[in-house]
């Protein structure tokens, strides 16, 4: 009787090279993923701010001043002059500005469904910028003054 000396299976060094070739094609997927994934947030939060611009500069243009009212009766008044946009509020009203106009803008874009935090940059009664907050440290910025809305 003869025997073979065929072998069954693999050795070990042959598993190993290929659980290496699997955990490098895992690591350049995951990288992959994660880019996908910040360019996406990115997408994201640059169209819904431009969203918010849009309903903003239209009611305003519209209008030539666009007031909302807020609770407690404080109304915010927004102006649009192509290159700048106000917002006054009444006199005795003045405390939290920035809060009251984020409020003010989120009642005229109707904002309850977007996925970030809206806040403003002031000087005076001007409003320099509108920064929206998106997931994952996503910031999209509205440059009043530039009219340009892009990632900071």
């Amino acid at each position: 009787m003869i025997r073979s000396n065929k072998r069954k299976g693999f050795t070990l060094v042959e598993l190993l090279v290929v659980i290496a070739i699997l955990a490098i094609l895992a690591a350049v997927a995951v990288v992959g993923y994660t880019s996908f994934i910040k360019k996406a947030n990115q997408s994201n939060a640059l169209s819904e701010l431009n969203q918010i611009r849009n309903v903003v500069i239209t009611s305003v243009i519209v209008d030539g001043e666009e007031e909302v009212a807020l609770e407690g009766g404080t109304v915010v008044t927004f102006a649009y002059d192509g290159e700048s946009l106000s917002a006054t509020l009444n006199p005795e009203d003045a405390d939290g500005f920035s809060t009251k106009v984020v409020a003010a803008i989120n009642i005229l874009a109707e904002a309850e469904e977007l996925n970030g935090t809206l806040s403003v940059v002031v000087a005076g009664a001007e409003i320099q910028k509108i920064r929206y907050e998106y997931a994952e440290g996503v910031v999209a910025v509205w440059d009043i003054a530039a009219n340009t809305v892009e990632i900071e």
